[in-house]
Parts: C-alpha cells; structure tokens; sequence
C-alpha cells in the first residue's frame, strides 16, 4: 500500500508489516527501536488530501508503553521540525487496542509520521 519508510529507526522490525493487515501474533507488527522520541513515517507515494483516519491496532503481547503519547503528522517533506502534529498524546489503554485518529479535513501530505514522544530533548 505504502512504497516506503523512513525514520530514526526505520524499519526496526519492516514496515511493511504495519502495513500487513494481522493483528496478532508477535512477528506481525512494526516498531523502532528504544531512544529519545523515535518515529516511523511513511510515505504515501502522492500528496493524500483525503485520509479520513489514522487507524492503529496496539500489539497484543506487550509494552503497551510504545502506545502512549503519540504525536502524529501530516506533511509534504519528511523534516517534521516546522509541522504542527494533527493529533498529540494519543494513548492506548490496553493491549490490542484499535487506535483511530481523524485527520482534520482539508489537512493533505504525503507523509504520514508516528512519533512515540519521550523527551523534549
């Protein structure tokens, strides 16, 4: 669905299996690794002006941890430094959990960039 990833760590475990549709299991799934606000970001191929919904499913084995504060954006570069994220803090309460976030109409980019917040460093 998604030609490519790219981010601090990416793909720790593939992308392609965020993108995979199973949701279960624990070789079915895409993280980065630990440090300081790690991401994944993936690009759209073409500018998406009609995403509805960022639509995640938590693990179900663990670290529920890596589903809390999410900051999520939107953009047309892969530099995330001047974007205002669409969606901040978004937690996950249990483990597979589904996420939706609605993208706010008439918001358009070509990447789309999941960032586990952890520091303002």
């Amino acid at each position: 669905m998604f030609p490519g990833c790219f981010g601090n760590d990416c793909p720790y475990w593939g992308y392609t299996k965020a993108l995979d549709g199973i949701k279960t299991g624990t070789k079915s799934l895409a993280h980065t690794s630990f440090g300081v606000n790690p991401y994944l970001q993936f690009d759209l191929g073409s500018v998406q002006g009609t995403l509805d919904a960022v639509v995640m499913v938590v693990r179900t084995d663990c670290c529920l941890e890596r589903s809390t504060n999410l900051n999520l954006y939107l953009s047309n570069t892969t530099s995330i430094q001047s974007v205002t994220a669409f969606a901040t803090r978004v937690s996950a309460s249990a483990l597979g959990e589904t996420l939706t976030v609605a993208v706010p109409d008439g918001l358009a980019g070509r990447y789309l960039t999941c960032l586990l917040y952890t520091s303002d460093a």
